[in-house]
């Protein structure tokens, strides 16, 4: 068994991966920084010494940098039964205040990354996988998208696009037998958002922030549900969506 994880050297995309090798699968860990790649990748063999770890350092806000994760996996003879698309970044500025440049590197990793990575292995996963074996690719939205505050512009709405595509894209493949899910978590404790300290505790002691390894789990449990397209992990998040704009003023203070 094989899987291949984009954002896998740090935060949530290291918990699924650990606990895809845990599972027994052999990993591509994708992402930008060698560095923590290699960390990653010898923490994972430390957890399951009989799992194959290997590693892919490449920025995939990169144009065409999906097409050469995919030439490199079929070069390294992976055939992939996971595609977990986890790779991606937080941004919490104002629109007018993005350059150009920054605002392609955005929607280049956020968007056309997963995209084009569900495109180009969801292809080839369909030429594989069966009834009785089917395949499957998970892709990490976000609870922004129920959060429309300013300065959240590019990061809602780039994630926004991951579960409509994702939707839309899992009924394409369900006869294929590629099953296709996007979970959309609120806050995890990661550095991704860059909360101040002081905030960040706070959010964890109130549960506000869940542990990578609780929505790593929740994740790949609902991953394998042929029933399940798209799903907001832990139930409060998802009865709490009503009541989001009572918030907002709060969100622009901690985010």
């Amino acid at each position: 068994m094989q899987a291949i994880v984009t954002g896998g050297s740090s935060g949530l995309g290291l918990a699924i991966a650990k606990r895809l090798a845990k599972q027994g699968y052999d990993l591509v860990l994708v992402a930008k920084d060698a560095g923590r790649l290699e960390n990653a990748a010898e923490a994972i063999r430390k957890l399951n010494a009989s799992v194959d770890v290997k590693t892919l350092a490449t920025d995939l806000s990169v144009q065409g940098a999906p097409e050469r994760v995919f030439e490199w996996a079929k070069e390294q003879g992976v055939q992939a039964e996971v595609l977990v698309n986890d790779a991606g970044t937080y941004i919490y500025d104002n629109v007018i205040d993005v350059s150009s440049e920054r605002s392609r590197a955005i929607l280049g990793l956020n968007v056309e990354a997963t995209a084009d990575m569900c495109r180009l292995f969801g292809a080839d996963m369909a030429l594989r996988a069966s009834r009785k074996q089917p395949y499957y690719i998970l892709n990490i939205a976000s609870y922004s998208v129920y959060m429309p505050v300013e300065k959240l512009g590019y990061y809602a709405a780039s994630k926004a696009f991951i579960k409509v595509f994702t939707t839309c894209f899992a009924k394409e493949m369900a006869h294929r037998n590629v099953l296709v899910t996007a979970v959309a978590p609120a806050g995890i404790d990661t550095d991704l958002m860059g909360l101040r300290p002081n905030i960040r505790n706070l959010a964890r002691k109130t549960g506000f922030l869940a542990k990578p390894d609780v929505i790593a789990r929740i994740s790949l449990r609902v991953m394998k549900m042929r029933c399940i397209r798209y799903w907001i992990p832990l139930w409060y998040n998802a009865i709490a969506i009503p009541f989001l704009w009572m918030f907002q003023p709060l969100f622009k203070k901690v985010l």
